[in-house]
């Protein structure tokens, strides 16, 4: 079953085959699809520095998901860079997110590996915006 589903049993409905089990979302942020450059550092709990890169597979305002070979543990505080291009053409940079996070999942034993991080990206959904 998929981990950001859940199933709620509705007793009233159980004579209804086609409604036997209704599954909500539990994400509470929408998701984009975007894949972008992604750099991440953390500390281990000796204190040694680590690093690491990927790219971004969907992101919200609440955190993302990063495709990387080597995934930090979960539970461990992350620092983000999220590498956003330029729309312009003559323009040598792009724009660099940056943000805090909290690694929730790692994915290392099937393809493609990643993890998925809680951070605060500072974005306001065009939907909370007046």
């Amino acid at each position: 079953m998929n981990r950001n589903l859940q199933v709620i049993r509705v007793p009233e409905l159980e004579h209804r085959a086609s409604l036997r089990e209704l599954t909500l979302e539990r994400r509470h942020h929408p998701r984009y699809q975007l894949r972008v450059p992604v750099l991440f550092h953390w500390s281990d709990a000796l204190g040694r520095k680590h690093q690491g890169a990927g790219f971004s597979r969907d992101l919200s305002t609440a955190g993302l998901f990063v495709n990387s070979d080597h995934p930090p543990p979960p539970g461990t505080d992350i620092q983000i860079e999220i590498l956003l291009p330029s729309l312009e053409s003559d323009a040598a940079d792009g724009l660099r997110l940056r943000a805090h996070g909290t690694v929730r999942r790692a994915i290392s034993a099937t393809e493609p590996t990643g993890f998925a991080a809680s951070a605060d990206l500072g974005m306001v959904p065009d939907s909370d915006r007046k």
